[in-house]
């Protein structure tokens, strides 16, 4: 009788295995299809929110932080409270893409992130202009895609 390395039998049929063979249609896998909304109703929703943000009392003092510090103190904005801020909408950013990233693909592991990842984000910032967030989205598809 002959073995497999899987432990089953060569001539039982397997109720796990595939048919070869092209697919029967083609594009993405139907069950993708709700990620894909969700993922661009999150990207759309995460990018209005920002925008909204940048243009708020809170988002000109960031960027009066960024130019200088010492200016926007002595302006009567409290820095400390202001980069605590925008450290917390940045965490709870991350956070809210990695629940989402876990749950599709339902398994996290340190593995998963390497050095490799780090750079690619990096370089997606960088290719968009790391001051603006429409150019960091334009810089994250290209590289993406590319």
């Amino acid at each position: 009788m002959p073995a497999r390395v899987g432990g089953g039998r060569a001539d039982s049929p397997d109720v796990h295995s595939r048919p070869s063979g092209p697919p029967a249609h083609s594009g993405p896998p139907a069950r993708n299809h709700p990620w894909f909304l969700l993922s661009v109703t999150l990207i759309g929703v995460i990018m209005i929110i920002a925008d909204r943000i940048s243009f708020s009392r809170i988002g000109r003092a960031w960027e009066a932080i960024r130019e200088d510090e010492l200016a926007a103190s002595s302006n009567g904005i409290n820095t400390v409270t202001a980069k605590l801020l925008a450290f917390a909408i940045g965490a709870s950013t991350a956070g809210l893409a990695g629940v989402y990233r876990a749950s599709q693909i339902s398994f996290v592991s340190p593995d998963q992130f390497k050095f490799s990842v780090s750079v690619t984000i990096l370089a997606m910032l960088v290719l968009g202009g790391i001051g603006n967030h429409w150019g960091a989205a334009i810089g994250a598809f290209l590289l993406y895609f590319v």
